[in-house]
């Protein structure tokens, strides 16, 4: 690298710059006008500073390609560098001779351009813009000496300046050979260079020049020679006392320098002779180790058998202590210590701790042996042996259990109650193990109980306590309840202490029950031992129990006072079988007495029944139940109260194995009742001249006492309603043959006679009986017989002496109904145009009931029984609301003669209290509505017609809500009105069955306001009412909306909108079977116009509509050969709105009768318009008219079906099905 040496001859220039920089010389300005060579850089590109040569000349050679080349391209640059100052001074010398000073020669401005566009090319050769600026600025520094010019200039002296020489001598060497440049480079890594600090005292920034091109001047940051050249710089006119410090400093200090390293490296050099010395006394103490590591290993060599032996016996030593381990741990692992031998087979050691540990410890020996014989060894002699000595210690320890047990057992006989020791509890259970020894062991136990509990029971019979009290049993012998009682009791109290006896004995638990409870029958070997050791210690006491008992039943005449015996008998047969099994002898003894006792029992009962039956007389005049009925009556009532009052029905409704099969309380009662009946059939028979009438009041008066005594026990619900039926039967022949004398009373019977035999077309005017003279000769009577009518009861009814006077009252209003609907038919023959009568208004209002049905009810009495007017005046509260209550009672009292109410079609029931059917003080109440109906069945086509009810009104007052009443009535109200083959059975706690309906229906509907209320009111299996379906569609009415109806839209008044209604019954059908053929039942309610005008008229009398009523009620329209339409009612109340009740529509009819629905609405001043179950179709066309659909929370459609268990579909579901 050529920088050291240039630094080095720099160094030595700058002192002779100094020098001569104050003298004044003449110099030539042409001088300054050479230009310095252009150079480029390589296209090689360097990764770091100085890296592999590779400069590329201007002619496009490469330079530098050895190191050889190197030196002489830089001999070749300084002999051009000595030319050019020589030429450079020949030119300041010219200046001399134009008289010429140092200032005009020295400009210092053009050196700093110079110098300047040095630095810019500096970048071209990658010089470091240090070395460049020293350089420079050095060279034309220096010149001064060469430059200096004089009147004497080239005279022979100028060659002989010591400077000059000086200088040529410098700038003359010869710096390439190995030891000067060895020299340069030792004294530059001596002295390194000024780092930029120095540099940059040199120049002041504040003087400013042409801007540096930086981009060209931008250094390489790796670079370690780069340093950052100022922006603007500006050479000083003197120079500083910092220039070329490095050198300065070498010069000055370089011998000290020196002699300073080498002192250091004197010191050096002691250290290491130390070092020397410590590398000689370590090499000592190595040949020492090595001495005594060869000693270690002859020793070792000689000592390896001694070792070897060492290691054996001690391996040896410790195998033998293993062994020595193992075969102690073997023998305490299986075999007992002499401690635990004494244990088992001393006999001065009692049984107890020690000893149950010594036999554990010996079980877990003979199963830690077994585990080791089933290895891959299999059987050893040491196993063997283990097991054999095992064995015979076991043996001797369970002999020793046996018996001490034995001896143990022997001393229970001394109490008959005795407590169990745990330590006796753990030496049974142990004993197990051998059953043969335990058996024998029990076997003694059980004579000893046996022995000790025929004494204490012997004693309790004769003796009785041990201070007398309790008294002996057999002083109670003359009560026989309390004697065979108190037997049963000690017996079943000493079963229950030997049962706690003998859990404790086998280390049974006592089971957690509440008292009182079942004890459940358990499984297992102990309670198979249980059973069998109870047996055996009860068996003695079977004798002189069986003795007593049957001597007792068998001394006993009453009816009574066997079944309470049978009855105890059998309550603690059951017992007993449930404590020590069905096959124990005390429970065979126990079901022997208890078949003894029912026997004895069922024969008093067969003896009573033959007297009952063997002196028959005639009924009485009064037709009143006979004397003899009433007292077996009350011997059945008093029975029933015992059985009652046992727990035997609670168990198993008094269930008992006789003959082989389960008897029930049934049995009872069908050998007391049938013989009871029988008799009242033949006293009815002995009577001389009854007929069918007395014949029927005499049973009726009979049945209904005795159902009186069935009445308000569970277990006689069958009976008693099986003496509904019988009731039932006499009651239809009474209303019968009351209806024909009431008939013939009347005066109605002729004509009904001749209506029923005319022929269909002949009038009936022509028939002789049934001319105008003869039809005004009856109403006549019948006016006459309705003046003397007593509607509640008949004198010819007076004998019916039934508890329940209801009876009388229903035979009375039955017959009453059959006589109105006679006269109504009548009345309907009359005004037929058919039968050709001549005024038939004017003959028939000359007479009451002047053809008009209400006035016949109200004359009749029938329908406003004081129940149901109570029911109406307590429903009032709740839905009467805008109406008094005589308008409230008038209002129903009407409707009930619209056609959708009569005629039967309307039915009040109110649940009343069994011992008080007349009652006025009702728990609930309800209303039925008798309705045709279509049916759909499942994969049909056609329709078929039937019945179905409506339920409307149902009412609770309030002291009587939330206590279930409303659920019991709706549940009892299917067994009314239902299809008895769509309901179970009912059920026998339930009371009496309601009296069901002449036309049972298929299914039920209801509106419930009280969310899925109903689904709980089922018919004991089920659901009862489902909710279907409760959609709405409403639309808000603007009033300020101008609405007009289309020209094409009619508008109907109420009747020609109920008509219109009615008349799509067959469109409506023609739907309905366009649903099938289905795999579902589908079922609609018929349209008629009498529902249309109940709907139409439910607020006729609010103060909005009086007066007058709106006028408008439907629209309709023509649509391809069919009546379109919507009819509808209005109601006030919560809010005024119409509420569309049928519909026939489209989506091509469906807008204009709408509109025109809305015209209505707005011009009646009523808000909304509401729709019930429009269907799909017309929903999706009702949203785009504005209205919006949504579920209701009240009147939620609800229905039963009685029909095949398939759910039924609810076709139509429209407001006119509502009730």
């Amino acid at each position: 690298m050529w920088f050291k040496p240039l630094a080095i001859l720099l160094g030595a220039v700058l002192p002779l710059t100094a020098a001569v920089s104050n003298q004044t010389q003449v110099f030539d300005a042409a001088c300054y006008g050479a230009p310095l060579p252009h150079l480029r850089h390589s296209k090689d590109t360097r990764s770091v500073p100085w890296g592999s040569p590779g400069m590329q000349l201007e002619d496009g050679t490469t330079c530098c390609n050895s190191i050889d080349e190197v030196r002489s391209r830089i001999a070749g640059v300084d002999t051009q560098i000595l030319k050019l100052l020589a030429e450079r001074a020949a030119y300041v010398r010219e200046a001399g001779r134009f008289k010429s000073n140092r200032s005009s020669v020295f400009n210092q401005a053009a050196n700093d351009v110079v110098v300047q566009r040095a630095l810019n090319a500096s970048a071209t050769y990658h010089i470091p813009k240090t070395i460049a600026v020293q350089v420079y600025d050095t060279v034309l520094e220096t010149m001064l000496a060469f430059e200096y010019c004089s009147a004497s200039a080239g005279t022979p002296t100028a060659t002989r300046n010591p400077l000059f020489l000086r200088i040529y001598k410098v700038l003359g060497a010869n710096f390439d050979d190995p030891s000067t440049r060895e020299a340069f480079e030792t004294l530059v890594e001596y002295y390194p260079p000024e780092t930029e600090p120095n540099v940059a005292a040199k120049y002041d920034v504040s003087k400013g020049v042409p801007d540096v091109d930086s981009s060209s001047d931008a250094e390489d940051e790796c670079d370690p020679w780069a340093i950052k050249w100022p922006v603007k710089v500006q050479p000083l006119t003197a120079v500083g006392p910092g220039v070329n410090t490095t050198a300065a400093r070498a010069r000055q200090n370089l011998q000290r320098d020196v002699e300073g390293r080498l002192a250091d490296g004197g010191k050096n050099l002691s250290n290491a002779q130390e070092l020397d010395v410590l590398r000689e006394h370590v090499q000592v103490m190595n040949a020492q180790c090595e001495a005594m590591e060869t000693r270690l290993r002859s020793t070792n060599q000689s000592c390896k058998y001694l070792l070897e032996r060492a290691e054996g016996l001690r391996a040896q030593q410790q195998t033998t202590n293993t062994r020595q381990e193992i075969i102690t741990l073997f023998l305490d692992r299986f075999t007992l210590s002499a401690v635990e031998i004494e244990a088992i087979t001393s006999r001065d050691i009692p049984v107890g701790k020690r000893m149950f540990d010594a036999m554990d410890k010996l079980e877990r020996i003979r199963e830690d042996c077994r585990v080791l014989m089933t290895g891959e060894g299999g059987e050893t002699k040491a196993g063997l042996d283990i097991m054999s000595s095992t064995s015979e210690q076991l043996e001797e320890g369970f002999q020793k259990l046996h018996r001490w047990c034995l001896f143990e057992f022997r001393q229970l006989g001394r109490d008959a109650h005795v407590e169990v020791e745990p330590l006796m509890t753990e030496a049974v259970r142990r004993l197990r193990k051998r059953p043969a020894l335990l058996q024998e062991a029990l076997d003694v136990l059980a004579s000893v109980r046996q022995s000790t509990l025929l004494n204490a029971f012997l004693a309790a019979l004769t003796r009785g306590g041990p201070s007398g009290l309790p008294r002996p049993i057999e002083l109670h012998a003359h009560d026989p309840i309390r004697y065979v009682g108190d037997m049963l009791a000690w017996v079943h109290q000493a079963m229950a202490g030997e049962r706690e006896f003998l859990d404790g004995l086998f280390g049974i638990k006592g089971e957690r029950r509440m008292v009182g409870s079942v004890r459940e029958p358990k499984s297992g070997e102990e309670e198979s031992w249980i059973r069998v050791l109870m047996d055996e210690d009860l068996e003695k006491l079977c004798t002189p129990l069986k003795v007593r008992v049957q001597q007792t039943i068998k001394s006993q005449e009453g009816s009574i006072t066997s079944y309470k015996i049978a009855n105890l008998l059998e309550f603690y047969m059951i017992t007993m079988r449930r404590t020590v099994g069905e096959e124990a002898i005390l429970s065979r003894a126990l079901t022997e007495l208890t078949e003894i006792a029912y026997t004895v029992f069922f024969d008093t009962l067969a003896a009573h029944g033959r007297s009952l039956l063997r002196f028959l007389h005639p009924a009485e005049d009064d037709l009143a139940a006979p004397i003899s009925l009433r007292d077996a009556a009350q011997v059945l009532k008093e029975i029933m109260i015992v059985y009652d009052a046992s727990l035997l029905h609670d168990e198993h409704q008094g269930g008992v194995n006789i003959d082989g099969g389960m008897q029930n309380f049934d049995t009872t009662l069908a050998a007391m009742v049938d013989p009871m009946l029988e008799m009242c059939r033949r006293m009815a028979a002995l009577r001389e001249k009854s007929g069918k009438w007395e014949t029927a009041i005499f049973m009726i008066n009979c049945l209904t006492y005795l159902q009186g005594v069935l009445q308000g026990f569970s277990f006689t619900a069958t009976r008693a309603s099986e003496l509904d039926q019988l009731i039932d039967e006499h009651q239809t022949a009474l209303i019968e043959e009351h209806f024909e004398d009431m008939l013939g009373e009347s005066g109605l019977q002729g004509l009904s006679k001749s209506i029923d035999a005319k022929d269909p077309d002949e009038p009936l005017s022509r028939l002789p009986h049934a001319s105008a003279l003869e039809l005004t000769a009856a109403l006549t009577s019948f006016d006459a017989f309705l003046s003397v009518l007593d509607p509640i009861s008949s004198p010819r009814l007076a004998l019916l002496r039934a508890p329940n006077p209801r009876i009388a009252t229903r035979i009375h209003q039955a017959a009453l109904k059959r006589v109105g609907r006679i006269y109504l038919k009548v009345a309907e023959e009359v005004r037929a145009p058919k039968n050709k009568y001549e005024a038939p208004q004017s003959l028939l209002g000359s007479r009451r009931p002047f053809g008009q049905e209400l006035v016949l009810w109200q004359v009749l009495g029938v329908e406003n029984s004081p129940q149901v007017i109570e029911s109406r005046k307590k429903s009032f509260e709740e839905w009467g609301k805008w109406l008094s209550l005589e308008q409230y009672l008038q209002r129903d009292k009407e409707a009930e003669a619209f056609d959708h109410a009569n005629k039967g079609k309307l039915t009040t029931w109110v649940l009343v209290p069994t011992d008080d059917p007349e009652t006025l003080d009702f728990f609930c109440a309800c209303e039925t509505y008798r309705r045709d109906i279509w049916v759909l069945p499942k994969n049909e086509i056609k329709t078929i017609s039937d019945i179905g009810y409506g339920v409307a009104s149902v009412f609770t007052p309030k002291k009587y809500r939330g206590k279930g009443y409303a659920t019991h009535m709706m549940s009892l109200l299917h067994f009314a009105i239902a299809n008895p083959r769509g309901i179970p059975l009912f059920p026998s706690g339930w009371g009496s069955k309601p009296v069901a309906v002449e036309q049972p229906g298929i299914l039920s509907i209801l509106y419930s306001d009280v969310g899925s209320f109903y689904g709980r009111c089922s018919p004991g299996e089920g659901t009862g009412w489902t909710i279907t379906s409760p959609v709405t569609t409403e639309w808000a009415i603007d009033e300020k909306e101008v609405i007009s109806c289309p020209d094409k839209i009619e508008l109907l008044s109420r009747d020609e909108a109920a008509r219109t209604a009615a008349a799509d019954a067959t469109l409506f059908k023609r739907d309905l079977e366009s649903k099938g053929p289905s795999p579902r039942i589908h079922f609609a309610f018929q349209p008629t116009e009498a529902w249309c005008r109940f709907q139409m008229t439910r607020y006729d009398e609010h103060p909005l509509y009086v007066p007058p009523l709106p006028t408008t009620w439907g629209v309709r329209m023509r649509f391809q050969g069919e009546t379109h339409f919507i009819v509808w009612e209005y109601e006030a109340s919560p809010e005024r709105k119409l509420t569309i009740i049928s519909i026939r529509a489209t989506r091509e009819t469906f807008p204009d009768l709408f509109t025109a629905v809305k015209y209505v609405c707005q011009t009646e001043k009523h808000l909304k318009i509401e729709a019930w179950g429009l269907g799909e179709e017309l929903s999706s066309i009702a949203q785009s008219s504005g209205g919006r659909t949504y579920e209701r929370s009240k009147s939620l459609p609800a229905m039963k079906w009685y029909g095949e268990p398939d759910q039924a579909i609810w076709f139509g579901n429209h407001k006119l099905d509502w009730c």
